[in-house]
């Protein structure tokens, strides 16, 4: 029986991260999602970006690291990208955030523990 596991995107620009609010649960969140079957780590990641945030380019991830239940590759991000959702059944809200103010907001347990280990 196949078992998805969660990919995600860690997207950084100027000290700020890109997060979606889940239509479900209301919680911020990293950019991500199950993988389909046969679908590789990096291909289902950049089908849920896109799917959640509208970016459909990203450069090269500069890391690939596990954060609670998630694994998310981290990239750095030059230009200053606008944030819109294609997938608005799952997605409330978008937006760019600093770790102090993701200290502020209602994470995720994964976004939780990346600002824990990273402020």
């Amino acid at each position: 029986m196949y078992k998805a596991k969660t990919y995600g995107a860690i997207l950084k620009r100027s000290g700020e991260y890109a997060l979606v609010q889940g239509r479900r649960t209301g919680k911020w969140s990293f950019p991500k999602g199950h993988s389909n079957r046969g679908e590789q780590p990096i291909e289902c990641t950049l089908r849920e970006v896109a799917e959640e945030t509208g970016i459909d380019k990203l450069p090269y991830p500069s890391d690939y690291i596990q954060v609670g239940y998630g694994k998310y590759f981290v990239f750095n991000v030059i230009d200053s990208i606008q944030l819109i959702p294609r997938d608005t059944k799952e997605i409330m809200n978008t937006k760019w955030a600093t770790l102090d103010e993701m200290e502020q907001m209602n994470l995720n347990s994964d976004a939780r523990q990346y600002v824990k280990k990273f402020k």
